[in-house]
């Protein structure tokens, strides 16, 4: 499952994603049914691979669509750290984890804006808090109320697109579906 966020911590633009990968390969049988198998071996050098892979694939396509001039893929492709695609494969949660799996899905699945998060100092002024101070300490916005609107506004995804996508057997129409198979997230 892949969810695309548009948005960071404040209400401003942040396109990245967050992927739940299933942690193996299910096999359907001759009687309908589906028998998951779990992946051995996967360490650091291992998402290390996917995050050269997926840098690599993400930054031939923007190239090909005129979405980044070449001297800017190459710049990003020399990046050190994974050159703005990291990909952190340490949360894993057990298939029995129920609740974790919960808070997973939750965290990636969240909207854009957390009224909780928002206050009123008076009619002209609104404070939006982050959960955690950011790169330079800040920990909140102030903002009138258009210049929120304006904010939020940017972040309202295309007509028509998706903001979470389902692969494999995950995806709606998949040949085979796992239901309740036992299996681990990523």
């Amino acid at each position: 499952m892949v969810f695309i966020h548009r948005f960071g911590t404040l209400p401003n633009t942040h396109l990245h994603f967050h992927c739940v990968v299933v942690d193996g390969v299910f096999e359907g049988d001759a009687g309908g049914g589906v028998t998951f198998h779990p992946t051995a071996g996967l360490d650091a050098s291992a998402s290390g691979e996917v995050q050269a892979a997926v840098r690599r694939r993400l930054l031939r396509a923007a190239l090909r669509r005129g979405l980044l001039s070449a001297h800017d893929a190459h710049v990003m492709a020399k990046r050190e750290h994974g050159g703005g695609f990291p990909v952190d494969a340490k949360v894993r949660i057990e298939a029995h984890e129920r609740d974790g799996l919960e808070r997973l899905l939750r965290y990636c699945a969240r909207p854009v804006f957390a009224l909780e998060r928002l206050r009123e100092i008076h009619a002209e002024h609104l404070v939006y808090e982050r959960v955690k101070p950011g790169p330079k300490g800040s920990v909140s916005l102030m903002l009138t109320p258009m210049q929120l609107l304006d904010r939020l506004a940017v972040l309202i995804p295309p007509l028509r697109k998706h903001r979470h996508r389902y692969y494999g057997v995950l995806a709606p129409n998949a040949p085979a579906s796992c239901g309740h198979s036992a299996g681990a997230a990523r």
